[in-house]
């Protein structure tokens, strides 16, 4: 579905994304001093991680949908707003805070806990985008809160269903609810002191998207499940195991309150 303004024309998905952006910057900036980060170091990092993490997103995209494109290698360099996976946007998020604290000799784990809720955030934004795709969705059903899907934007083998759970809008519940935790453990002062330390909101943001994506991935309907788990899957137990060890090795020291 595209949005049409004069002479420009816009997909809805990439609509979806560039207020989940805007949403995110948004609230790093308004959180940036409980983190004592700078807004030049912001400003910076969003030149550099915002391209990082669509370039990440697309090559994520490419190899786990590699049964396709190995096929179709024209389509490999075609950019499409459609053609992005979430998990590459993670790691290649991760990847330049981490090289960027390196050279600024700073804590990277604040960088972390400073952009984990604003990650989460404009995942929860950007999942609008797989309505307007007609993707994303699950398995068959007649529930009140059931999608149409048209014939051509189903999954072979269900050409004879025109309803589908709508598992874009699972996730997106699933990761708003998880924004309010992350921002709720953040002021929470009477919190169990492994709760308070440097990391533990980045951990806390793996652990419960991990969860959130492992259990919808159920539901999800996929063209190239992994015997029970399907790729997403698989991403998100490691997403998991990885933010359990930064909660057992977060830093000591509490955050700047507000």
């Amino acid at each position: 579905m595209m949005l049409t303004i004069g002479p420009l024309t816009i997909s809805y998905y990439a609509v979806s994304i560039l207020t989940g952006i805007s949403l995110g910057y948004w609230l790093v900036v308004k959180r940036k001093d409980r983190y004592k980060i700078n807004i030049d170091d912001i400003e910076t990092l969003s030149i550099i991680v915002i391209p990082a993490s669509i370039i990440g997103a697309r090559l994520y995209h490419i190899i786990a949908e590699w049964w396709y494109y190995k096929n179709h290698l024209y389509e490999i360099l075609t950019f499409r707003m459609n053609g992005l996976g979430l998990f590459g946007v993670i790691i290649s998020a991760v990847f330049v805070l981490v090289i960027h604290s390196k050279l600024k000799k700073k804590s990277v784990l604040n960088f972390l806990d400073l952009g984990a809720p604003a990650l989460l955030l404009g995942q929860t934004i950007g999942r609008l985008g797989n309505y307007f795709n007609h993707e994303l969705f699950g398995w068959p059903t007649n529930l009140p809160w059931k999608i149409f899907i048209p014939l051509k934007d189903r999954i072979m083998g269900y050409e004879d269903y025109d309803y589908f759970h709508p598992t874009f809008l699972y996730e997106i519940i699933w990761n708003l609810a998880g924004v309010g935790i992350l921002l709720w453990l953040e002021n929470e002062i009477q919190l169990p002191i492994f709760l308070t330390k440097k990391g533990v909101i980045f951990a806390a943001y793996l652990i419960w998207y991990g969860i959130g994506r492992l259990i919808i991935g159920f539901i999800r309907l996929e063209p190239d499940d992994f015997w029970i788990l399907n790729d997403g899957q698989i991403f998100a137990l490691i997403l998991m195991f990885f933010g359990l060890i930064f909660m057992l090795k977060s830093e000591n020291g509490k955050r700047k309150r507000l």
